[in-house]
């Protein structure tokens, strides 16, 4: 007798039954025939477009606005930025109102009015492009006058800024912001805004870690450099850095002892060495930041010249005087001759002067205060500095002689530290 339990059921024949000739199921050899393929194609064309695929998102995307700005990008210079803003400020307003994404379309379309791909193939949405039948577009060379440069520039930075807030908004597209952060950066290094929002894109992802959130600590730093007045940026600086130390702290408890130089990874000799370059990065790029502005006053200087503009290229010029002297007076306030650091204690010994002596560092400190006494002028006699009730109590001649002898070297040294740090600044 026959076991019908036993018996396998017979495959259904509705699955083999009225199927239409599209549609593919995941067995169908010609759809993984047809998928294998596009996927060749695909690599194939980025292979011939290397440069394109290197681009942010927002720079790519103006490739496929060509039917969308066609009219605008054959205005003249001055209706197109004039156009290029009003497509921002429409931005602006469905950002307002909470449309992140169409606001981000919006920006992208602004941009795309002045800076875009433009395909020299008529056919490339048939037959695909590559890197050399693509033409990159910028109207900087129609920007020909400094209100039109200015008006470009202003622009620029402005639509780089909201890309990133608008992904910053939504969440998402973080390579992009980075990408937009850095656009602006490029063009305004001093603008506290672009590192602040960079600094977002960095530390807020859910995979973000250690190292992410060092840049992100540095753009920070930066940031409230350049507006000491954002308490925004401020707290979150402190929020930030507060993490970071509670994470080496968990760390340090956790993994203490578990390799067998682990504790090394925290030595505090190594995170003292680390706090100082960071704080000599810091320095060079505020530096940096001052070199660009300072070239950047000078060239608007010499084109209210070149137009015949004296009066505004003479008060650019009293604002530059102005400018040195303020750095120079923040410079000499803000050294501390009681806690010198260890570069400045190297470059007084290659002076001769040694800083470890507190004879010598409270000498440098009278004269500090001489000086900003005299509005940042020493004393005629700075000898008279040495006089001092310790060098009375001790009536060693060898340390009269240095004191005297340091008093001249500062004479002459201390308005080279000044004029040093204006000229930086």
């Amino acid at each position: 007798s026959r076991c019908w339990t036993s018996r396998r059921p017979s495959p259904s024949p509705i699955f083999h039954r009225h199927r239409h000739p599209l549609v593919r199921g995941p067995m169908d050899p010609f759809g993984d025939m047809f998928s294998k393929a596009a996927k060749l194609k695909s690599e194939q064309l980025k292979a011939d477009r290397r440069k394109f695929e290197a681009c942010p998102a927002f720079y790519k995307q103006s490739l496929y606005m060509e039917d969308e700005l066609k009219l605008e990008r054959q205005l003249p210079i001055d209706e197109l930025l004039e156009a290029a803003h009003a497509i921002k400020d429409g931005g602006n307003a469905r950002y307002a109102r909470g449309e992140y994404g169409e606001a981000h379309h919006q920006y992208q379309r602004a941009l795309g009015c002045v800076r875009y791909f433009q395909p020299t193939d008529p056919d490339w949405r048939k037959g695909g492009f590559k890197d050399e039948t693509l033409r990159e577009v910028s109207v900087h060379d129609q920007c020909d006058t400094l209100p039109r440069a200015r008006w470009l520039h202003e622009l620029l930075v402005s639509c780089y800024l909201n890309i990133a807030a608008s992904c910053l908004a939504r969440k998402c597209e973080y390579p992009e912001a980075i990408a937009a952060c850095d656009e602006a950066i490029a063009l305004d290094s001093s603008n506290a805004k672009a590192y602040f929002r960079r600094a977002r894109c960095q530390y807020e992802p859910l995979s973000c870690g250690a190292v992410e959130q060092e840049r992100a600590l540095r753009d920070l730093a930066r940031a409230a450099k350049l507006a000491p007045a954002d308490p925004k940026i401020r707290a979150e600086y402190s929020r930030l850095k507060n993490l970071i130390r509670a994470q080496r702290e968990t760390d340090r408890t956790t993994f203490d002892g578990m390799f067998e130089r682990g504790p090394a990874l925290y030595d505090p000799e190594e995170e003292r060495k680390f706090e100082e370059g960071r704080r000599r990065e810091l320095e060079e790029d505020q530096q940096r930041v001052g070199k660009v502005a300072m070239e950047r006053v000078y060239g608007m200087i010499a084109e209210a010249e070149a137009q015949g503009n004296t009066a505004l290229a003479k008060q650019l010029r009293i604002q530059v005087d102005e400018a040195r002297e303020k750095a120079a007076a923040q410079r000499a306030a803000q050294l501390d001759w009681n806690n010198p650091t260890a570069e400045i204690v190297e470059d007084c010994k290659r002076s001769g002067i040694d800083l470890t002596d507190p004879n010598i560092r409270e000498l440098f400190v009278q004269l500090k205060e001489s000086a900003q006494q005299n509005g940042g002028k020493l004393p005629p006699d700075a000898a008279e500095l040495s006089a001092s009730p310790r060098a009375q109590r001790d009536q060693d001649w060898k340390r009269w002689l240095i004191a005297v002898s340091l008093a001249f070297i500062v004479l002459n040294v201390y308005p080279i530290i000044t004029a040093l740090g204006s000229s930086r600044r």
